[in-house]
């Protein structure tokens, strides 16, 4: 720690935004504080792990740009390379393919965890990081010259605070940060399934009159649940056996994964969306879900949080570079700001609104999205445009080139 608790920044949040900006920020030179009330992730073994994130092509590309995908269990990093997408009581299909766009899978299925302890781990390789856990905050100040923290392990002073301490950020409600909020009614229900059938590394995302149900590809024979459902219904299915949830999910797959052998644990957590007016104020800047929640259905929340962070990483690291920038200047921050908030809106709003089209249970609507399935299955240009953004290899995405490749 350092001694001083004086630092360039704060980072508050050790998750997968805030570890990934502490790794992309290293050819800045600055001194850089993480700062996280919970022990460090360990490398996950054995069974699966509930949370599980689906890393994109671009995201994937960031990690191994910070050097941090060096340290991931590729054992557990499983590739799929297709994505089906379908309504219940319909034949009409969307299917996206790597193969489409030119490239070797779409993307990775894989823990937090795995994530999470890599980007830690690559974090500590930089001598100009502190990684602190078992902290509680209390308070916080900005003025003119730095941001202070308040804490139960005293005071803390940065240039620049960012808050990645997820959808609940003290850091946002501390700032007083104006949002716009909205819950879905809905509850996804995560866990792990183990059937006897093929996925063919595929994603699956079948649209019920209940919610969206996707099925994940893990490994082989494996795959993780993310059922968004009405709440009365995920209760429903929450205290059923562990008998009567097979039974309840194998009806809602129809058969698609063939007969499932185990679907042990299960959680949920309700559904929403939230983001604020701003993202960014004199001395701190706001990342992932701090800055923003977002419908589960494509599952683009942890892309757009370490998106976030690369695109912080890249505005700060160039200002410094080219003129000693003071990396808590609002004028340097509303860079990061007009780069990312408007995307970011764009994807939100898109979630919403999918799930509200689909959500729908009028038998009019349901034929209109079969057609519409079907007609977006042979629009070959508009289906590689959306897999390219999907995937994360638009323009948009920043670059980030470290020189130093030393674990």
């Amino acid at each position: 720690m350092n001694p001083s608790n004086q630092y360039d920044i704060l980072i508050v949040g050790a998750g997968l935004a805030g570890a990934t900006l502490a790794c992309a920020l290293k050819p800045s030179g600055l001194n850089i504080a993480v700062l996280d009330r919970n022990p460090l992730p360990q490398p996950p073994q054995g069974d699966y792990e509930l949370r599980v994130s689906s890393l994109n092509r671009g995201s994937e590309r960031i990690l191994r740009q910070i050097n941090a995908w060096q340290h991931i269990d590729d054992t557990r990093a499983y590739e799929y390379k297709k994505v089906e997408v379908c309504q219940e009581n319909s034949t009409s299909t969307l299917t996206f393919n790597c193969a489409d766009v030119g490239e070797p899978y779409m993307g990775r299925m894989i823990e937090n965890a795995n994530v999470v302890q890599a980007l830690i781990r690559q974090a500590g390789t930089n001598r100009n990081n502190s990684i602190i856990n078992g902290i509680t905050i209390t308070d916080l100040s900005l003025n003119e010259d730095y941001a202070t923290l308040f804490t139960n392990q005293g005071e803390m002073h940065a240039r620049l605070l960012v808050g990645a301490d997820g959808p609940r950020s003290i850091i946002r409600k501390m700032a007083g940060f104006d949002e716009v909020q909205g819950f879905y009614g809905q509850q996804c229900i995560v866990g792990t399934i183990h059937f006897d059938g093929d996925h063919r590394q595929t994603a699956w995302q079948k649209f019920l009159s209940t919610g969206p149900l996707g099925i994940l590809p893990l490994a082989p024979g494996y795959c993780s649940l993310a059922w968004s459902c009405e709440n009365e219904f995920a209760i429903e299915r929450l205290n059923e056996s562990q008998a009567q949830f097979k039974e309840s999910l194998e009806f809602a797959l129809g058969g698609h994964l063939g007969q499932i052998i185990d679907a042990p644990e299960r959680i949920s957590y309700p559904l929403s969306h939230m983001h604020p007016q701003r993202y960014v104020t004199h001395r701190l800047a706001l990342i992932g879900d701090a800055a923003h929640t977002i419908h589960p259905l494509a599952g683009l929340g942890a892309n757009l949080g370490i998106t976030d962070a690369a695109v912080l990483a890249k505005v700060i690291t160039e200002k410094i570079t080219l003129n000693q920038a003071d990396p808590g200047q609002y004028d340097l921050l509303r860079g990061y700001e007009r780069w990312r908030k408007p995307l970011n809106q764009v994807y939100l709003s898109t979630m919403s609104a999918l799930n509200m089209l689909f959500s729908e249970k009028l038998s009019a609507f349901s034929q209109l999205r079969s057609a519409g399935l079907r007609l977006a299955d042979k629009i070959t240009p508009a289906k590689r445009l959306l897999m390219r953004r999907a995937m994360g290899l638009d323009a948009d995405m920043p670059s980030l080139q470290h020189r130093d490749e030393s674990p």
